[in-house]
């Protein structure tokens, strides 16, 4: 504990002194001060704590302050800690690897030809989504303008299908946590990126569905412990000290694990962590792992993502592939504390009724009671949380994700790198602004190879053609009056601020 002399506060210099040692001590948050530590947010709820924003874009969009072209291959979302910026992507090999696949050859891990195989050399991917070499993931550190300030091979990137980096870094004390695709978790030095302690799911015997399209999900800080999902048949969920990276505890096993980030809420005094699997909704005491309640809802989707949504007792989760939203209220017996739920709603499977929230990746926000999310390439969609009436649906940019700052919507489409700019307002979709990312044009490999020391490819060497295309499954980020956008390897950095 800090202990003060008081006599300093004898004249008006001390007495500010000692106030904004009181506001940096309470962890008070400046305007301009970045205020995302973690994947959606402070709260994980995809809402911005900034204010004073821009109500409407010039043509064209908000200014563009700087962009970085080198943060990797991928789809995770810069989160901020240290007056620094950290996000991750996929590499070559920091000591170097065979960047190229000979011509003539498979470019697929498992052996098979693509229609993009052809008699020259490619790039070394694990598919053909993404034209970029690298097999390992990166986390990288910028400072506020944009400059990489270092870069840090953590191991091998997932490489199976949808190529890419995918946990977002979660910042806490000073320190980072990344989930690897290949499920490996690691605390790392916010400073310098010095590995403190690592563990894998294979710890857990942690296994995923038939699919295993990778471990997608940011890991989550609760108190003094970091947790995350390996799943398998002995465990589902597990708790990790987050300095030491011992287990605290381990749930039961569950059902299938997918790609949910889960979120921590607190409930008539009950503390607990409420995500999302094959087919169920769950909730899990954050204090011992014990399993509180489950739900159905998302079975025989290929994929469910979201993170559920929680307010007064009531969660909403929406996935995609045909399996809709639902919403449903948490009862809880005051003698003993069980929890039972109560479904409010819920929208039959595709093919007996138009599905109003089909969300496949890009999550969605909670305001006033309303629920603003993408609808499959129906475009985006509000509805009235309690009871699922649809309050309007227009085409809008494409599908992608979304996020919340200063009741304004960020709308990012995975297929062409378009934010728009809407109200949030439950009577009509209102778009006040619309912007682009940059295009690309291109990038010599050759010259990649020399800027980081790696030997060239031998024999001839087509460019790298970037295409505005999607998937960009980058969720956007709004803090300290900047708009955050990742594109591919691109990181873009807009002034939103009204003046």
């Amino acid at each position: 504990m800090t202990t003060f002399n008081y006599s300093l506060c004898r004249n008006t210099r001390a007495v500010l002194t000692l106030a904004c040692t009181l506001l940096v001590a309470a962890d008070v948050v400046w305007a301009d001060e970045p205020n995302w530590p973690r994947w959606r947010g402070p709260t994980n709820d995809g809402k911005s704590t900034d204010t004073g924003l821009l109500k409407s874009w010039p043509e064209g969009g908000p200014k563009l302050l700087w962009h970085c072209d080198d943060v990797g291959q991928g789809f995770s979302s810069p989160t901020f800690a240290n007056g620094c910026i950290y996000i991750t992507g996929r590499n070559p090999a920091t000591r170097g690897e065979e960047l190229f696949t000979p011509a003539g050859e498979s470019s697929m891990r498992d052996g098979r030809k693509s229609t993009t195989d052809t008699a020259k050399p490619r790039p070394r991917v694990g598919t053909g989504y993404y034209k970029y070499p690298g097999t390992h993931l990166h986390l990288t550190c910028l400072d506020m303008n944009g400059k990489i300030l270092w870069t840090k091979d953590i191991g091998e990137a997932y490489e199976h299908k949808f190529v890419g980096s995918r946990s977002s870094v979660t910042t806490d004390d000073g320190l980072l946590y990344v989930f690897s695709g290949k499920g490996v978790l690691g605390c790392y030095d916010g400073k310098n990126g010095e590995t403190k302690w690592t563990r894998s799911v294979d710890d857990f015997e942690g296994t995923q569905g038939i699919r295993n399209w990778g471990w997608s999900e940011s890991p989550l800080i609760v108190d003094d412990r970091i947790i995350f999902t390996p799943g398998g048949e002995k465990t589902f969920m597990v708790a990790l000290d987050k300095k030491t990276g011992k287990t605290v505890w381990q749930s039961p096993p569950v059902t299938e694990v997918h790609y949910v980030p889960a979120r921590y809420v607190e409930y008539k005094d009950i503390p607990m962590i409420i995500t999302g699997s094959k087919d169920l909704l769950i909730g899990i005491h954050a204090e011992t792992g014990k399993l509180l309640w489950t739900h159905p809802h998302g079975e025989g989707s290929l994929a469910n993502v979201p993170t559920p949504v929680f307010h007064d007792g009531h969660v909403f989760w929406a996935v995609g592939y045909g399996r809709g939203a639902i919403c449903i209220r948490l009862e809880v017996d005051p003698k003993t504390a069980k929890i039972t739920t109560k479904e409010l709603w819920k929208e039959v499977p595709k093919g007996e009724k138009k599905i109003i929230m089909n969300c496949q990746t890009g999550g969605y926000v909670l305001h006033g009671g309303f629920v603003y999310g993408t609808n499959n390439y129906e475009g985006w969609t509000c509805l009235e949380m309690k009871t699922g009436k649809p309050m309007w649906q227009v085409k809008g940019v494409s599908k992608g994700s979304i996020c919340w700052a200063d009741g304004m919507l960020y709308m990012h489409s995975l297929k062409d790198g378009r934010i728009a700019l809407v109200e949030c307002t439950e009577k009509e979709y209102k778009q006040v602004g619309e912007l682009l990312a940059p295009t690309v044009d291109g990038k010599n490999i050759v010259d990649y190879c020399k800027k980081r020391g790696l030997p060239p490819p031998e024999g001839p060497v087509a460019e790298i053609k970037e295409e505005r295309r999607g998937p960009s499954w980058s969720h956007p980020v709004v803090t300290g009056g900047r708009l955050y956008q990742r594109f591919h390897r691109h990181l873009y950095c807009y002034d939103v601020k009204a003046k």
